[in-house]
């Protein structure tokens, strides 16, 4: 899923992926209860997926009774174990699972009555957290002692940046880091009604409202993420321009975030064609902007202290806010204005026309950092001299 923010309009088009392409690991076969896991995968290696989980913790309830009690899975040679090993009761079984095992930050509250990750909080963006529910597990046939197959969702949004040129941009950017600002940081996980299996229906795909994904209390608190350049795994500075190939293409900045899903509250609106700040949710871009051809810098003022870099303001909002966008553009889903679990989204920052705004506006009206030069142009009329008498006789005129 891709958003596109143009600096000038602003608008974003965010396009959100869910996790497909699950894969399997078997375990261990016999009597005891043996677990297999999948996790959706996401494009990058950040992301934990079915390959990459390590360890899980695990509850059971059977018969209004806790069965396992928040015990500790382990992957060791393409096996799952734990210790103080289960055995199959002849009532169904429920699990309910977490990971990574202990969450930065939040209280697990799992018991026969309630299943929630009370308070947690993204603390840094770096943390994929992923749960999972398994409804009505039946005693295994000691000859074919399946393992119970937990899949996982990701319970997180996972937010990734790119940035390019238009085509016909005068401007070189060079880009130090981006700051996601104002958006909610804390709420409270409940586990899924129903079992999180990998074979999602349509109802199942909007994380919203599907049975088999948890629900998030509504999201509180304001914090602010920052995330340094890199490029190709290394801490760089992304620059563009259109004589280099990242300019040409979508260049990605920084690692992808893994942060609370919400309703966002965008820092501008657009009323009667102007900007208006009104909310919180925005990206601070640390960049330079020069003009090409002649390497003047455009911003940040001089004035601006520190490494010569400086914080361009964008609002993070849905692109019906543009009004340069097409009232009928897809972009307009208003789906565009959320965050959901288990989505990606890609927003990508297209300089060309313009550069976002100014971060800290003393009133509600924020300055453009790029101001085109304009001409007005007139002309002095030509001022009397005199008139003046010259004798074609005389040929001294005097």
């Amino acid at each position: 899923m891709k958003c596109k923010m143009y600096l000038l309009a602003l608008s974003a088009m965010a396009l959100a992926t869910g996790c497909s392409n699950d894969e399997t690991t078997e375990l261990n076969k016999g009597n005891a209860i043996d677990f297999s896991v999948t996790a959706g995968k996401l494009t990058r290696a950040e992301a934990i997926t079915t390959n990459t989980i390590k360890e899980f913790k695990v509850w059971a309830f059977t018969d209004g009774k806790t069965y396992m009690d928040g015990t500790p899975v382990t992957k060791s040679d393409g096996k799952w174990t734990y210790t103080g090993t289960k055995f199959w009761p002849e009532t169904d079984v429920d699990f309910f699972a977490i990971s990574p095992m202990a969450p930065k930050k939040g209280t697990l509250n799992i018991t026969n009555e309630q299943k929630e990750l009370t308070d947690y909080e993204v603390e840094n963006g770096s943390e994929d957290l992923l749960y999972a529910a398994n409804f009505g597990e039946t005693k295994r046939d000691a000859k074919n002692n399946t393992p119970v197959g937990i899949n996982f969702r990701h319970a997180l949004s996972q937010i990734v940046f790119k940035a390019k040129l238009t085509d016909n941009s005068t401007i070189d950017v060079d880009i130090a880091g981006i700051t996601i600002d104002g958006v909610a940081n804390k709420a409270t996980l409940t586990w899924a009604s129903a079992t999180t299996g990998s074979n999602l229906t349509t109802t199942d795909n909007d994380t919203e409202t599907g049975s088999t994904w948890g629900t998030w209390s509504k999201p509180e608190g304001t914090k602010s993420y920052f995330m340094n350049a890199v490029v190709d795994g290394n801490t760089q500075n992304v620059f563009l321009t259109l004589n280099s190939q990242m300019g040409v293409n979508e260049s990605p900045i920084g690692e992808p975030l893994f942060l609370m899903p919400q309703t966002l509250n965008p820092w501008l609106t657009m009323k009667d064609n102007n900007a208006k700040v009104t909310g919180t949710a925005r990206l601070l871009i640390k960049c330079k902007i020069t003009d090409r051809e002649s390497g003047a810098v455009l911003w940040p003022k001089q004035t601006t202290e520190g490494s010569g870099y400086a914080d361009v303001a964008i609002s993070l909002d849905n692109p019906k806010n543009d009004p340069n966008r097409e009232s009928d553009s897809e972009d307009n889903d208003p789906k565009h204005d959320k965050w959901m679990q288990g989505k990606k989204y890609t927003y990508t920052l297209i300089f060309g026309e313009g550069g976002g705004y100014t971060p800290d506006p003393e009133g509600p009206d924020p300055d453009p950092v790029l101001v085109p030069i304009k001409f007005e142009v007139t002309v002095d009329e030509f001022q009397d001299g005199g008139e003046y008498d010259l004798n074609a006789n005389n040929p001294a005129n005097p």
